[in-house]
């Protein structure tokens, strides 16, 4: 792991999430050394990197169904998290579930006719990523330990479709700024993000206030696992919601990070929770995201 040295600022810990594909590190390692780089000057900080997987074996069939069942419950409690304006209709989300339980089923049975060469394939490419799911939640969690062992104030979460930009060092800046003007002795744990793979929330109970800069929410709120940051007040208690619930290692992580937060039933104000606007990194896979990357992340 290594140090930079700078007394102005808190101490920072990035770590970053991959699974050493070559194709995917040759564009964005530059880019992120390049801004670990030029932000020396300004940040106390130390990186490290959380890329060791096991050979991927596929599960099964039933794993794959339980796994599914699990998320769509997790989505749907999400949505009742977030404020009775983000809760679907009764009808709306039950043919929310009917069509994504007819395009489950669609690979397995009604493309079995047509495609009999095929859907062993099919089948086995779905088995392999869900094992890489579970390999890649099972990262997170190390670096979430590795932060809490580091002893910095702040951990710094980023998988490798974060892509930094021409604009990540100054925005960086100022969401660092926006936090300490905001964070108070009151607040029960910090969790920002800094990229996301969806659209950010703008209405709802939990939205609080936005600005030209960041999005404000009353309760802690996530949109995916690209690039998040949390302080150790936050992390201890995340840790220890995983450690007394093991099952959750089963869970994709950006899932996870949903059910970990719902875990809480935090307050709303108990936790400082914001978004920058524009994101600090890119999202290789989300609309306007870094272009080079389109052709290389699958």
């Amino acid at each position: 792991m290594e140090s930079i040295m700078n007394n102005k600022n808190p101490r920072l810990a990035f770590f970053r999430i991959h699974n050493q594909n070559p194709e995917r590190e040759k564009v964005v390692r530059p880019l992120v050394e390049k801004f670990l780089a030029e932000l020396k000057p300004y940040f106390l900080f130390s990186f490290a990197e959380v890329f060791y997987q096991p050979e991927l074996f596929p599960v099964s069939v039933r794993e794959k169904m339980r796994a599914k069942r699990i998320v769509d419950q997790i989505a749907h409690d999400f949505r009742v998290y977030k404020g009775s304006h983000a809760q679907l209709p009764f009808f709306q989300n039950f043919f929310l579930q009917l069509r994504n339980w007819a395009a489950f089923w669609y690979k397995f049975l009604v493309r079995v006719p047509f495609l009999r060469k095929d859907i062993k394939k099919i089948a086995r490419r779905s088995s392999y990523s869900r094992a890489a799911e579970l390999y890649l939640t099972n990262k997170h969690i190390r670096a979430w330990e590795m932060f809490m062992e580091s002893g910095a104030d702040y951990g710094i979460f980023l998988e490798d479709d974060a892509v930094p930009n021409l604009h990540s060092l100054p925005r960086f800046q100022d969401f660092f700024s926006a936090l300490e003007a905001n964070r108070t002795q009151e607040k029960e744990g910090v969790f920002l993000i800094l990229s996301y793979g969806l659209e950010p929330l703008e209405q709802g109970e939990i939205f609080e206030r936005k600005n030209e800069e960041f999005i404000f929410y009353k309760r802690p709120v996530t949109l995916g696992s690209v690039a998040y940051v949390m302080d150790r007040k936050m992390m201890a208690k995340v840790l220890k919601i995983v450690y007394r619930n093991p099952e959750y290692r089963k869970i994709p992580a950006d899932w996870l990070l949903n059910q970990i937060l719902m875990d809480l039933k935090p307050k709303n104000g108990t936790y400082l929770c914001f978004l920058a606007q524009p994101a600090v990194f890119d999202h290789a896979l989300y609309p306007g995201g870094n272009q080079m990357l389109k052709s290389t992340i699958s």
